[in-house]
């Protein structure tokens, strides 16, 4: 009998930050690459009561991605799309599980990105150009996902 592969599990938490018909792309150093900010939910053990498993908020891990790029606390997170099965292989080759949350954030008036942080306002087609480089294919499938394709 064929012995069925486990992969890793990841919760990950992406934001969509909207300015008008355009989203922010950020640079990502250790991807190489430009994305739409997203990062793992924290898991940890609550030293205080053993064998206490916690999970960070999904939208917590939102607005610490969010934080990442602007360097500030934010308050219209919502949710648009939760994505249970999301296989794919990372940059390192080995294939995961992804369970992503998608939320949406407007962009408002007085925020900027911290300072050395590489960004760029695309639509929806921009970012989803296969020609447009280098842009992360997770990014592009959250967000054809999310708001589904603009040639159709």
């Amino acid at each position: 009998m064929a012995k069925r592969q486990q992969f890793e599990e990841v919760d990950v938490a992406a934001v969509l930050i909207q300015q008008g018909d355009r989203f922010l792309s950020v640079y990502n150093p250790h991807w190489m690459t430009f994305s739409i900010p997203m990062t793992k939910r924290r898991i940890w053990n609550d030293p205080h009561i053993p064998p206490a498993h916690r999970e960070e908020e999904w939208i917590d891990a939102a607005a610490r991605a969010v934080a990442e790029h602007l360097g500030r606390t934010v308050t219209r997170l919502k949710l648009r799309k939760d994505i249970a099965k999301f296989q794919q292989s990372d940059r390192d080759g080995v294939w995961k599980h992804y369970h992503i949350q998608v939320f949406t954030m407007p962009w408002m008036k007085g925020f900027a990105l911290l300072p050395g942080h590489i960004a760029e306002w695309l639509t929806p087609a921009e970012f989803l150009d296969e020609k447009r480089r280098p842009i992360s294919t997770t990014a592009r499938r959250l967000l054809k996902d999310v708001l589904g394709d603009p040639e159709q």
